[in-house]
């Protein structure tokens, strides 16, 4: 009986996370300047260039998000990628919870999805949602900062937000107002379909949310490559 509910979960599950993606491609297959008013929240890229650090100066970059009011964020998933010529990544540090860090976001308790680094290619997945009886949150706050040092001078800027999505309470997406270099989300598909990328994503979401609701070992109920790799 329980293996009848796991597997109808699942069949549910993906059924949502497909349309949602659809959605979402969608959505930021459209440059965000060009896209919703300003009572929408916006999420931030501080500072927003390099012209004021000395090469081999250790400087931080930090990703925030502002409007919130009301919006009730119950977690985010974003995509941040850096000129690994330019750069060298140092650490990171996300701001999550509130209780522990205030300038932060989200209300504890939280669970990390993902928080996976990688130096050479010059990527950062960071997910984090809270779970009941977690408050929404509803301020302004910082998701992450990442610390580097300047390599080579550069005239444009050598970092970028290639995906974001915040949901709320209700598991709805959070629309923004505005994401800085929006020329990044460029690698989503017009049509509504989704990358390897994406696909993969929305499977590590699934995996989380399984877990959660049904109490089984993460990469127990699908076989996903994320587990099959730490074995």
């Amino acid at each position: 009986m329980r293996k009848k509910v796991i597997v109808s979960v699942l069949f549910l599950s993906l059924m949502i996370l497909w349309a949602i993606s659809a959605v979402v491609t969608v959505r930021s297959a459209v440059p965000p300047s060009n896209g919703l008013p300003s009572q929408y929240p916006t999420v931030q890229v501080t500072p927003d260039n390099v012209a004021g650090v000395s090469v081999g100066e250790t400087f931080n970059v930090t990703v925030a998000v502002s409007g919130l009011a009301g919006k009730n964020l119950y977690g985010f998933d974003i995509n941040f990628t850096w000129d690994t010529n330019v750069l060298r990544y140092i650490s990171h540090d996300v701001e999550v919870p509130v209780e522990t860090y205030p300038s932060g976001v989200l209300h504890q308790p939280v669970v990390e999805i993902m928080n996976q680094v990688n130096p050479s290619a010059g990527t950062y997945w960071v997910a984090y949602a809270s779970v009941l009886p977690a408050e929404p949150f509803n301020g302004d706050g910082v998701f992450f900062t990442v610390t580097f040092v300047l390599l080579q001078a550069s005239s444009s800027r050598p970092y970028a937000l290639e995906h974001v999505i915040l949901a709320d309470s209700s598991g709805n997406t959070i629309p923004l107002s505005s994401l800085q270099s929006p020329e990044t989300l460029s690698s989503s598909l017009s049509d509504g379909g989704m990358t390897p990328a994406q696909i993969l994503r929305n499977l590590e979401w699934l995996d989380w949310w399984i877990t959660i609701t049904t109490g089984c070992p993460r990469g127990s109920v699908i076989g996903t490559p994320w587990s099959q790799g730490s074995k």
